[in-house]
């Protein structure tokens, strides 16, 4: 709730839910979303809260590794170039 709170003071993020990403394609300048019913996005970033079975993770082909346990936490991977 914190994140979602803080998110409110930049104009430029725009926060959706339930939004099925049919396809997503990421360059050095960004990346594409293809939403559900085809509506199309273009962003410099894009910050994928879908799980570690993330559908978005499988598009990009980016593995996930460890273990996991019963607690609440959250695991944010960025890479910035």
């Amino acid at each position: 709730r914190v994140l979602r709170d803080g998110l409110t003071r930049f104009p430029c993020v725009e926060v959706r839910y339930d939004t099925a990403v049919e396809a997503l394609s990421a360059s050095a300048d960004g990346a594409v979303l293809t939403l559900g019913g085809g509506e199309r996005l273009r962003a410099r970033r894009v910050v994928a809260c879908d799980g570690g079975a993330s559908p978005i993770r499988r598009q990009l082909g980016i593995a996930t590794t460890g273990d996991s346990y019963e607690e609440p936490w959250l695991v944010v991977d960025l890479i910035d170039d």
